[in-house]
């Protein structure tokens, strides 16, 4: 498999949406003209949490004003690759509602929050549990934190509540329990920390439980995600998410 020694969620779910665009990122290594602002205030939230994460594990207290400068350094970095704002947000917008969640995050960060692992790699063999069958390439990804008593958490920006009955969303789920499992040979209790960007900022957190079915639909999604990029089959799937495509205008699918 060009350019393809593991297999990470992430990728899956970019070939299920639209193989021609896992092409472009991951074959063809394509440079994106822009990066939607979803992507970039995620990745900058993100950033923020884990350098709080990282100097709260060690022990230390940290303020909100300096996490709320981190988010505006990397933010800073982030536009440097052309953001691409949509009609109902603008940048002040985006800024304030960070700012919000930041808040709320920190706060639930330093009251009590026990931190025992941030933002922890991972590259494992991925196996049918069920069969023994073990997969030609690893599994890789990274856990956001882990807290006390075996609590995986998973933090998502969104502009609505989480779907945890989504089966997208739950392939990650079962990825990472798997992972975590195999691991430290305990069964994780999986968390959602769900950071929404509606109108009133909040924070959303759901205790997921996944079962047998979970982890076929992971071996499932990752046989096929295999053999679709070896047989190279990588046709577009056209959607509403063609008009945000980054390369739409080179994938010549009537966008």
């Amino acid at each position: 498999m060009k350019n393809d020694e593991y297999i990470s969620v992430s990728r899956i779910k970019l070939y299920r949406l639209c193989p021609r665009k896992y092409k472009f990122a991951y074959i063809d290594n394509l440079p994106k003209p822009f990066k939607p602002v979803g992507l970039a205030f995620g990745s900058a939230v993100h950033s923020a949490v884990e350098w709080l994460n990282r100097r709260l594990f060690e022990g230390e207290k940290i303020s909100f004003e300096e996490v709320w400068k981190t988010f505006k350094t990397d933010w800073f970095s982030l536009k440097q690759d052309n953001i691409l704002f949509d009609e109902k947000e603008d940048e002040e917008d985006i800024i304030a509602k960070a700012e919000k969640l930041l808040k709320l995050l920190h706060e639930r960060q330093t009251n009590g929050t026990k931190i025992a692992e941030v933002e922890t790699p991972f590259q494992i063999p991925l196996f049918d549990r069920e069969t023994g069958e073990v997969l030609p390439l690893p599994l890789r990804g990274v856990f956001d934190w882990v807290e006390d008593n075996d609590t995986l958490v998973e933090m998502k920006t969104s502009k609505r509540a989480y779907d945890t009955s989504s089966s997208s969303n739950r392939l990650q789920l079962a990825a990472y329990e798997f992972a975590y499992k195999e691991m430290f040979d305990e069964s994780p209790n999986i968390r959602i920390v769900n950071l929404v960007k509606t109108k009133e900022p909040k924070i959303l957190e759901t205790e997921v439980r996944l079962d047998d079915n979970d982890h076929k639909a992971l071996i499932g999604a990752a046989k096929l995600f295999i053999l679709g990029v070896k047989d190279g089959i990588f046709h577009p799937i056209k959607s509403f998410m063609c008009k945000g495509c980054e390369y739409a205008d080179i994938c010549g699918n009537g966008v």
